[in-house]
């Protein structure tokens, strides 16, 4: 059975202020698919800690997949991983590494 970890971004949902919906509801679909959840996890919008736990999950080989939920903005003010929304295109390719709207 091929394992699958979730992690939830979310501060409120952190903090306790917010339920996380997502983080369960990607559970219970990714064992309907037949895949174990070996954990789910709901941490703050915080590169660091969220890139911490998925080295964490990959190095010591607890899944074969990382989902993510939630909306971390890994991209510049203005931009979203849905395309441009009207903010300056090499911002956003150069604040992700990468070319954001693909």
């Amino acid at each position: 059975m091929k394992r699958v970890a979730v992690i939830t971004s979310s501060d409120k949902g952190y903090r306790g202020e917010r339920e996380d919906l997502s983080g369960p509801a990607v559970k219970e679909i990714m064992e309907a698919a037949g895949y174990e959840v070996v954990s789910v996890d709901v941490l703050p919008d915080d590169r660091g800690m969220l890139g911490s736990r998925m080295a964490e999950i990959a190095d010591l080989g607890l899944a074969e997949l990382i989902l993510t939920t939630g909306w971390y903005r890994v991209f510049s003010e203005g931009c979203d991983a849905g395309g441009y929304g009207g903010c300056d295109r090499a911002a956003c390719a150069g604040d992700s590494g990468g070319d954001a709207g693909v």
